[in-house]
Protein backbone atom coordinates (compact mmCIF):
# COMPACT_ATOMS: atom_id res chain seq x y z
CA UNK A 1 0.00 0.00 0.00
CA UNK A 2 2.86 2.06 0.84
CA UNK A 3 4.26 0.99 -2.27
CA UNK A 4 1.25 2.87 -4.13
CA UNK A 5 1.34 5.48 -2.52
CA UNK A 6 5.22 6.59 -3.35
CA UNK A 7 3.83 5.78 -7.05
CA UNK A 8 0.91 7.73 -7.05
CA UNK A 9 3.15 10.46 -4.98
CA UNK A 10 5.54 10.52 -8.22
CA UNK A 11 3.19 10.67 -10.49
CA UNK A 12 1.61 13.55 -9.38
CA UNK A 13 5.14 15.23 -9.23
CA UNK A 14 5.62 14.44 -13.02
CA UNK A 15 2.55 15.23 -13.82
CA UNK A 16 3.12 18.97 -11.77
CA UNK A 17 6.80 19.32 -13.43
CA UNK A 18 5.27 18.22 -16.82
CA UNK A 19 2.47 21.36 -16.45
CA UNK A 20 5.24 23.69 -14.75
CA UNK A 21 7.37 22.87 -18.17
CA UNK A 22 4.37 23.69 -20.48
CA UNK A 23 3.72 26.63 -18.93
CA UNK A 24 7.23 28.09 -19.19
CA UNK A 25 7.48 27.11 -22.67
CA UNK A 26 4.18 28.67 -23.38
CA UNK A 27 5.20 31.71 -22.17
CA UNK A 28 8.71 32.08 -23.61
CA UNK A 29 7.23 31.35 -26.86
CA UNK A 30 4.95 34.07 -26.58
CA UNK A 31 7.72 36.33 -24.80
CA UNK A 32 9.48 35.09 -28.33
CA UNK A 33 6.84 35.57 -30.78
CA UNK A 34 6.17 39.67 -29.43
CA UNK A 35 9.54 39.86 -29.98
CA UNK A 36 9.38 39.00 -33.17
CA UNK A 37 6.19 41.11 -33.91
CA UNK A 38 7.66 44.20 -32.30
CA UNK A 39 11.21 44.09 -34.15
CA UNK A 40 9.48 43.42 -37.40
CA UNK A 41 6.72 46.35 -36.83
CA UNK A 42 10.44 48.50 -35.81
CA UNK A 43 12.06 46.84 -39.15
CA UNK A 44 9.35 48.04 -40.89
CA UNK A 45 9.32 51.79 -39.56
CA UNK A 46 12.67 51.87 -40.57
CA UNK A 47 12.22 50.94 -44.30
CA UNK A 48 9.68 53.40 -44.23
CA UNK A 49 11.52 56.59 -42.68
CA UNK A 50 14.79 55.03 -45.31
CA UNK A 51 12.57 55.26 -48.31
CA UNK A 52 11.49 58.66 -47.84
CA UNK A 53 15.01 60.25 -46.95
CA UNK A 54 16.12 58.18 -49.89
CA UNK A 55 14.25 59.90 -51.98
CA UNK A 56 12.02 56.22 -53.03
CA UNK A 57 9.12 57.56 -51.02
CA UNK A 58 7.31 57.62 -54.39
CA UNK A 59 6.52 53.83 -54.03
CA UNK A 60 4.54 55.20 -50.54
CA UNK A 61 2.72 58.31 -52.52
CA UNK A 62 3.70 60.38 -55.47
CA UNK A 63 5.69 63.83 -55.22
CA UNK A 64 3.96 66.95 -55.45
CA UNK A 65 7.24 68.47 -56.80
CA UNK A 66 11.06 67.84 -57.91
CA UNK A 67 13.29 70.13 -57.32
CA UNK A 68 16.73 70.14 -59.38
CA UNK A 69 19.45 72.45 -61.01
CA UNK A 70 17.97 74.48 -64.17
CA UNK A 71 20.16 76.42 -66.15
CA UNK A 72 22.43 77.38 -62.91
CA UNK A 73 19.92 77.91 -60.74
CA UNK A 74 17.15 75.81 -58.40
CA UNK A 75 14.04 75.11 -60.44
CA UNK A 76 11.16 73.46 -59.05
CA UNK A 77 8.72 71.36 -60.73
CA UNK A 78 5.10 70.28 -60.04
CA UNK A 79 3.36 66.72 -60.59
CA UNK A 80 3.16 67.08 -63.92
CA UNK A 81 6.69 67.93 -64.72
CA UNK A 82 5.77 71.60 -65.55
CA UNK A 83 8.72 73.97 -64.15
CA UNK A 84 6.48 76.04 -61.97
CA UNK A 85 9.24 78.03 -60.19
CA UNK A 86 12.72 79.20 -60.33
CA UNK A 87 14.62 80.48 -57.39
CA UNK A 88 17.38 82.89 -57.94
CA UNK A 89 20.18 81.17 -56.55
CA UNK A 90 23.27 80.22 -58.26
CA UNK A 91 23.88 76.46 -57.64
CA UNK A 92 27.79 77.21 -58.75
CA UNK A 93 27.86 78.87 -55.01
CA UNK A 94 26.44 75.99 -52.98
CA UNK A 95 28.07 73.18 -51.25
CA UNK A 96 29.41 70.37 -53.54
CA UNK A 97 26.81 68.27 -51.31
CA UNK A 98 23.96 70.57 -52.37
CA UNK A 99 25.07 70.51 -55.97
CA UNK A 100 25.72 66.75 -56.39
CA UNK A 101 21.87 66.49 -54.68
CA UNK A 102 20.20 69.22 -57.23
CA UNK A 103 22.24 67.73 -60.15
CA UNK A 104 20.03 64.64 -59.70
CA UNK A 105 16.94 66.35 -58.60
CA UNK A 106 14.93 65.36 -55.49
CA UNK A 107 11.49 64.78 -54.87
CA UNK A 108 9.07 66.95 -52.40
CA UNK A 109 5.88 65.15 -50.86
CA UNK A 110 4.07 68.15 -48.94
CA UNK A 111 3.94 71.80 -49.39
CA UNK A 112 5.58 72.37 -45.96
CA UNK A 113 8.33 70.78 -47.30
CA UNK A 114 8.66 72.78 -50.32
CA UNK A 115 8.52 75.85 -48.04
CA UNK A 116 11.31 74.46 -45.79
CA UNK A 117 13.21 73.86 -49.20
CA UNK A 118 12.69 76.99 -50.34
CA UNK A 119 13.39 79.16 -47.25
CA UNK A 120 16.73 77.24 -46.92
CA UNK A 121 18.47 78.24 -50.10
CA UNK A 122 17.12 81.82 -50.16
CA UNK A 123 17.20 82.57 -46.36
Amino acid sequence: MENNYLITRKFRFAVFLLAALTVACTATAMCYSNLIVNSSQNELRRDISQIRDSGNASDLRPPLYTVKEHHGQIGIWNSDGILSQVLDVSVAYLPPRDKELLSRGFKIYTTSELSSVIEDYTG
